[in-house]
């Protein structure tokens, strides 16, 4: 039976190639097929053509729908590490230490930081209607600030 298919393995290879753009991922799937109708035991005299090309391409439709599951659990595992490392202790303590010195600075200089740290000075100019070189002096002394407020001092010790 198999013998039989693999008459027409060219013809095969090119329709899969055809189907995906992937010499490689062609193979597979050909391969694949021929695996399928083996594990089926099917009888391939009667069928068409048309039914092999069928079940190359529904191949290569589960081909994608596992290389989306595969992204899938990829950008999860990447954001577990992400969380996991946001839930240190370290980071955790260290996020405490700057709220708490952000609540000692006056709230146009927590305000100046915030837009900076969100935007570009040019962004904020044009948001704002601030001349940058006012907004990157002002982010300046907020910063000098910062580092002199109580809790950083308590922090460095």
């Amino acid at each position: 039976m198999i013998n039989e298919l693999s008459k027409k393995d060219t013809k095969w290879r090119l329709y899969a190639l055809k189907i995906c753009g992937d010499k490689s991922l062609a193979d597979d799937i050909v391969n694949d097929m021929y695996l399928k109708v083996y594990d089926k035991q099917l009888d391939i005299t009667d069928l068409k053509d048309s039914y092999f090309y069928s079940m190359m391409y529904h191949l290569f439709i589960d081909h994608k729908r596992e290389e989306v599951k595969y992204d899938k659990l990829k950008t999860t595992y990447k954001l577990k590490k992400i969380l996991d490392s946001i839930t240190d202790e370290n980071v955790l303590e260290k996020r405490h230490m700057i709220t708490q010195a952000l609540e000692e600075l006056h709230l146009f200089d927590c305000e100046v930081l915030l837009h900076t740290h969100e935007r570009s000075l040019r962004d904020n100019e044009d948001l704002l209607g601030v001349q940058f070189t006012k907004l990157h002096y002002w982010k300046k002394r907020a910063m000098e600030k910062i580092k002199d407020t109580e809790t950083i001092k308590k922090y460095k010790k």
